[in-house]
């Protein structure tokens, strides 16, 4: 006997005379009658995915993060010492850091850790080598949130990163190829590269108020992620 096509919720939508069972109960019975062959933890895995999770990593509504960047300024060297691990330098006192900048610093190096982290455990990001290389430099490097010019650069390279995760995310579901389980990975892997596209749409709006496109940014990184 096959594995189920269904989840449970699915299950539920096409027979809504079973609206109302409770799903592990419902799963069972149906593994009783129709799918004893087959090994129930992945019977389960099948009809009872886990959930998808919608927690996604949101900056703080409201924050203007494009005025915490000047180049050469006390704000600028404690970014570069949050991205190479030097929290100590943020709480420094002697760099005039006001409260609101010390978060936003965390903000923008916690975000683009975050997003480097989630894009290689995309089922497209584990196939990826060569993405996955260009995700760790990019976070890696502090030159590239040295200056408002260089920031918003990275800021768009990220956005690169995000529309190639995101069409080959989509080609993966397309093809045909994935089973049921790695379907629903994809949808969440989907889900997420689109919430972190909206953020850094945002922080790149912000960045392009303040300090415009330069030629520095399209030269160094806008094409990072490409070249």
């Amino acid at each position: 006997m096959p594995m189920p096509k269904m989840t449970i919720e699915e299950f539920k939508e096409a027979y809504p005379q079973y609206q109302n069972e409770p799903s592990e109960i419902l799963a069972k019975n149906l593994y009783d009658k129709f799918y004893s062959d087959v090994p129930y933890k992945s019977y389960l895995e099948t009809v009872m995915p886990e959930p998808e999770d919608d927690n996604f990593f949101k900056l703080t509504e409201g924050r203007d993060y494009a005025k915490v960047f000047g180049p050469g300024d006390a704000t600028s060297r404690a970014i570069l010492g949050v991205v190479e691990g030097g929290a100590d330098l943020v709480l420094n006192k002697n760099l005039n850091l006001k409260p609101a900048e010390r978060e936003a610093v965390a903000d923008i190096k916690a975000f683009n850790t975050y997003a480097t982290t989630r894009l290689m455990q995309t089922l497209a990001g584990k196939e990826n080598v060569q993405l996955q290389e260009r995700l760790q430099d990019l976070t890696a490097n502090p030159k590239f949130l040295q200056t408002p010019a260089s920031a918003a650069a990275t800021v768009r390279a990220y956005l690169g990163f995000l529309d190639f995760s995101e069409d080959s995310t989509k080609n993966l579901m397309s093809s045909g190829l994935l089973d049921k389980k790695d379907t629903i990975k994809a949808r969440q892997d989907l889900k997420a590269i689109q919430s972190m596209r909206e953020e850094y749409t945002k922080l790149s709006k912000q960045f392009e108020r303040a300090a415009g496109k330069t030629v520095d940014t399209e030269n160094k990184l806008e094409r990072f992620y490409r070249d």
